[in-house]
């Protein structure tokens, strides 16, 4: 592993100031991850997290001096990497730094294997008792206590008065807490009601808490599973395969028993390499086709992988583009553009991408630029439209 810095007090990369509009924060968590691939040597340290994958695809679009109105918040142990330190600070994001002397960062073990190979859990040296087979193509387990972000960190925070937040959490967390956040808001004078996107846990996925997912739903502004979290919360928890009806069958449920307080919410369905699909009251429900089609998609771990490199945080890093093409252009079509385009940036290498910065010309990401990215997918979409 990385060697490791010492943190002394709240530490902030950029400036928190109250003149520094924050346009997206995540309460999700950033995970130092060790990665072990079928055809390659394993990888540690790799920067994951629905809070670090949220917070790339805000990131995307918002180049400095805009970087800095996307904040998010790292629970960091005594064994944070000076690495990954770098990475990220390179990023120029509002990112408050919250010390847990004594604590471990936290961190995962994923394995991938590969499509209709069984392995036996014992082998794979997972933490989970019995003889228990599988047959899947990613297994994921915490390694350390979870430091969880709360709405409550954010106090004294630039990140409270945030116009957007992303949450990864199960039904009951979410009502618990986006009733916390908007009560310290509220406390703090803070105005008006931000938009608030939900990703539900994978494992709390269940058809017996269909209900609480109906409350809860209403309790945001964005309701965004992917399909086989949206297939579990009905019943089928191990669809085989993939159903554009069906999709649109449960997400139309979700929006007849009203998402957001009003009911003028929106539901977002991430279907990978079968595109997004979006519906609310106000919008004719619509499918759009993903970046990169199935013809790219590569195998996982290979390097020689072409395009599609790795899975890992392209849903988050949707939703954190979709966040701010939400509050760009206030349209979930244009919002949906933007979420396709910084779930392509994830999916092409192991980790996120790099970022540069070449003299003369805006910043790159892997050597693209995001907005040209951007305008080249809407194009294809009109091609394809016309």
């Amino acid at each position: 592993m990385g060697q490791a810095f010492s943190i002394i007090g709240a530490r902030v990369w950029l400036s928190s100031k109250s003149e520094i509009e924050v346009l997206f924060a995540t309460l999700g968590m950033v995970v130092l991850d060790e990665l072990h691939f079928p055809s390659r040597e394993p990888l540690f340290d790799v920067i994951g997290g629905s809070g670090a994958y949220s917070t790339l695809g805000a990131r995307l679009f918002r180049s400095p001096p805009g970087s800095s109105s996307v904040g998010w918040m790292i629970r960091a142990g005594d064994d944070f990497p000076i690495a990954t330190n770098m990475k990220l600070e390179k990023w120029g994001t509002g990112l408050f730094f919250r010390p847990e002397p004594g604590q471990s960062s936290n961190r995962g073990r994923l394995y991938a294997i590969r499509p209709n190979a069984w392995a036996p859990l014992s082998k794979l040296k997972l933490h989970i008792e019995g003889p228990v087979w599988i047959r899947s193509l990613i297994i994921f387990e915490y390694l350390t206590p979870i430091l969880a972000i709360h709405p409550s960190h954010f106090c004294g925070t630039s990140l409270l008065a945030s116009r957007s937040f992303h949450l990864l959490a199960g039904p009951s967390e979410v009502i618990k807490r986006t009733k916390e956040l908007l009560l310290l808001r509220q406390k703090a004078g803070i105005e008006p009601k931000p938009l608030i996107v939900w990703e539900p846990m994978p494992s709390s996925c269940h058809k017996t808490d269909l209900e609480t997912f109906y409350a809860a739903a209403r309790t945001v502004d964005v309701f965004s599973p992917n399909h086989v979290e949206l297939a579990a919360i009905f019943g089928n928890s191990a669809p085989e395969d993939y159903e554009a009806l069906r999709v649109k069958e449960y997400a139309s449920a979700f929006v007849s028993s009203g998402v957001g307080a009003a009911g003028q919410g929106a539901v977002v369905i991430r279907a990978g390499e079968h595109g997004c699909f979006i519906t609310s009251t106000t919008q004719i429900p619509k499918w759009l086709p993903p970046y990169y089609n199935k013809e790219a998609v590569a195998t996982l771990g290979d390097k020689s992988s072409d395009k599609v490199v790795d899975p890992t945080g392209a849903g988050n890093a949707f939703l954190g583009g979709f966040a701010i093409g939400l509050l760009e252009s206030q349209d979930l079509y244009q919002a949906a553009c933007y979420g396709n385009v910084s779930a392509s940036f994830a999916l092409e290498q192991i980790g996120p991408p790099d970022l540069t910065q070449p003299k003369g010309s805006g910043e790159l990401w892997k050597g693209v630029s995001t907005r040209k990215r951007l305008n080249d997918y809407k194009s294809k979409l009109n091609k394809s439209n016309s």
